[in-house]
């Protein structure tokens, strides 16, 4: 779950972890999308920074099935949209795993650009690079 979620959340998703998750960031933008059957598909969230930007982050698309279809740029073009209305930004960033080779696709494809970046986080005594995205919108 790292790949897709950071180290913000633990697999299997609860809605405990998400309630627990809201009450300790409250100024941060939370969405779920829903398929026809109001099963969740897919999470992320905009996080507001300084300087009229913000940055995604959380970005999941659940199941396996439901990969490699398009949610991920709808989920972005929605998240951004949102954040746009919401918070006026002109600047989206993100931070992902260096290794996590099929959201640095959808995230280029998307327009997203790689910013020079020296973050590391380590997990598990593991060290993980963390790139930097931006996006002028």
């Amino acid at each position: 779950m790292i790949n897709f979620a950071g180290i913000g959340f633990q697999y299997p998703l609860t809605e405990q972890q998400l309630i627990e998750y809201i009450i300790k960031y409250p100024e941060r933008l939370l969405f779920l999308g829903l398929d026809n059957k109001s099963n969740p598909v897919a999470y992320g969230e905009v996080i507001p920074q300084e300087n009229n930007s913000a940055r995604l982050g959380h970005l999941i698309i659940g199941e396996s099935q439901n990969r490699a279809q398009g949610l991920g740029k709808i989920l972005i073009q929605l998240l951004i949209a949102e954040a746009k209305k919401q918070l006026q930004i002109s600047r989206m960033d993100l931070f992902i795993l260096e290794g996590n080779q099929p959201a640095q696709k959808c995230y280029l494809n998307y327009g997203f650009q790689f910013e020079p970046n020296d973050f590391v986080i380590i997990l598990k005594n593991k060290s993980h690079n963390i790139l930097k995205m931006t996006l002028a919108v």
